[in-house]
């Protein structure tokens, strides 16, 4: 039992980390077409999920959840986004 106050840890600094964002080159969007191309026969609900997050920038949910009723052309009309309704 510590008294009010007196945690041992307020003196440690946090550790601060660097954000950043990356993109993918030309050459690695080549060699990762490549790889699904490949993989389609193999594993078709897979590579369909990776092409469509890399078309849509959606989430990985949106893209799992998504239902025909949502797939208008080519247009998504996301009824249960994480930010609310969206049409992608």
């Amino acid at each position: 039992m510590r008294t009010e106050g007196s945690n041992p840890s307020t003196s440690i600094r946090s550790n601060k980390r660097c954000k950043y964002e990356r993109f993918l080159s030309n050459q690695e969007i080549a060699r990762l077409g490549d790889v699904l191309r490949r993989k389609l026969r193999a594993h078709p609900l897979h590579s369909t999920i990776v092409h469509l997050l890399l078309l849509t920038w959606c989430r990985v949910s949106e893209i799992k959840d998504l239902t025909w009723g949502e797939v208008k052309g080519e247009r998504l009309l996301l009824h249960d986004s994480k930010t609310g309704p969206r049409t992608v």
